[in-house]
């Protein structure tokens, strides 16, 4: 075999390594967080426990959330409902690698059917 085309083979075998590399990366990335539409599945399943919602929403970035000395990638969501004949606003927080909700409250935004 001569040079040329040894100098080929290793391009070559060079090539299909770093295009490995950056495949299994990405799946590694992609497998180390829940889905966020998989967890609102969940979350919205929750609430509707207790009645038919209005809507529901989550982003689809994680951000960083500290709580009690532990910190977690979260994401944020919420969904809407309505109590008492007013539409009430649910924030949630949920840890994006179990997808389980860390935080519920109460937005303070309150709409009433009466406008």
């Amino acid at each position: 075999m001569s040079r040329k085309q040894q100098a080929g083979h290793l391009t070559l075998l060079a090539g299909m390594g770093i295009a490995a590399g950056l495949g299994i990366g990405a799946f590694v990335r992609t497998r180390q967080f829940k889905h966020p539409d998989h967890i609102l599945t969940n979350v919205k399943a929750s609430f509707r426990k207790s009645g038919p919602l209005d809507g529901a929403w989550i982003e689809h970035h994680p951000v960083p959330f500290k709580r009690f000395g532990t910190q977690a990638m979260v994401y944020q969501g919420g969904v809407m409902k309505h109590e008492d004949g007013q539409l009430i606003v649910y924030d949630f927080l949920a840890d994006s690698k179990s997808g389980k909700v860390v935080d519920v409250w109460k937005d303070s935004l309150v709409v009433t059917d009466n406008v």
